[in-house]
C-alpha cells in the first residue's frame, strides 16, 4: 500500500494550512495509480452448527474463531 502524507508548516492560519494540505493531497492522489481490482475473491465457506452440536455459532473456517 501507498501512503500519502502532507505536512504544511509556516501558514498564517489553520484555513490556509488546510487549503495547502488539501492541494498537496489532491496532487499526490493524482500521481498515484490505484491498483487494479482483484479478479477473484477467496471463497470462505460458512456453515452453521445444528442444535445437536450445542453452540449454534457459525464457523468461518478461520483459525481460532469461535
Amino acid at each position: 500500500g501507498t501512503r500519502i502524507v502532507a505536512v504544511v508548516l509556516g501558514s498564517r492560519s489553520s484555513g490556509a494550512r488546510f487549503r495547502e494540505a488539501r492541494s498537496l493531497l489532491e496532487q499526490g492522489f493524482q500521481a498515484v495509480q490505484a491498483p487494479a481490482p482483484a479478479k477473484r475473491m477467496a471463497g470462505v465457506e460458512v456453515m452453521q452448527t445444528g442444535p445437536e452440536m450445542g453452540s449454534g455459532r457459525k464457523s468461518t473456517g478461520g483459525s481460532g474463531d469461535s
